[in-house]
């Protein structure tokens, strides 16, 4: 089968697992994805490839940026950030600061 391909008769693409190890986001990687947020100004300036630039961690891909980008954005504000508050952010719960 190829990358494109369904299976037959189901109408469904067959799942293709990535030949790369799976990006563990620990909380150091995390503290340095926020900064670099807060210092190109905040979710709403910041853009992923910047984002990677200022970073600049091997082996870390702009794909990882921009999906990490889309679950932390509710957290990410110019005035609160888990980088700013961190144990009110440990202490409430991320989905009590949104």
């Amino acid at each position: 089968m190829t990358k494109n391909s369904r299976r037959p008769g189901t109408g469904v693409r067959s799942y293709n697992k990535s030949d790369l190890p799976r990006l563990r986001w620990t909380p150091e990687l995390h503290h340095q994805f926020v900064q670099a947020v807060d210092c190109l100004g905040g979710k709403y300036k910041a853009t992923p490839k910047r984002i990677l630039q200022m970073m600049s961690v091997k082996g870390l891909r702009i794909s990882h940026i921009k999906s990490h980008l889309q679950r932390q954005e509710p957290f990410l504000s110019p005035f609160l950030s888990i980088f700013h508050f961190p144990k009110l952010y440990i202490r409430q719960g991320p989905s009590q600061l949104a």
